[in-house]
């Protein structure tokens, strides 16, 4: 058995909720709730119709330096609609299901960070974090509706 066609589907139909225009993502956007971590999405390579991100919650310090407090990241491919997590860190640790380039995925840490990357984006689109393309910082109104910040 290889890896889940099926969730790969449902995963970026979550992704969708969790980020609309996510074909138009582009840089480093930041929803910024009234309650809860902010959500950080960092595009870290785009092709055609391809997207590599690093989605995640950061808190921060005092003294104003981020801390990880959970970041998964995503390709995405937009032509196909389907999406897969790469890798999942938390808490020093670091979960890569491609270890090695050009190989295929280690299909039990494939399954494990996918499962938890489907659950995370559920529990996401139900607390209405959303990120929209360009705005670089949104953050939630009282309707958890997203609206457009200022670029960070």
């Amino acid at each position: 058995m290889g890896v889940d066609l099926k969730q790969t589907y449902r995963l970026y139909e979550k992704l969708k909720v969790v980020i609309p225009d996510l074909g138009s993502l582009a840089g480093y956007s930041v929803c910024e709730p009234q309650d809860g971590l902010p959500l950080c999405c960092d595009v870290l390579e785009v092709g055609n119709d391809f997207r590599r991100v690093a989605l995640g919650h950061y808190w921060q310090l005092t003294t104003g330096e981020q801390v990880l407090d959970v970041l998964f990241e995503v390709n995405v491919f937009l032509d196909w609609e389907l999406a897969e997590a790469v890798s999942y860190e938390f808490g020093g640790r670091l979960d890569d299901a491609y270890a090695l380039d050009g190989e295929p995925p280690v299909l039990s840490i494939h399954r494990r960070i996918n499962r938890f990357l489907e659950q995370w984006l559920d529990l996401l689109a139900l607390q209405g974090y959303c990120l929209v393309a360009g705005a670089g910082t949104a953050a939630l109104t009282n309707s958890g509706q997203c609206v457009a910040g200022v670029e960070r």
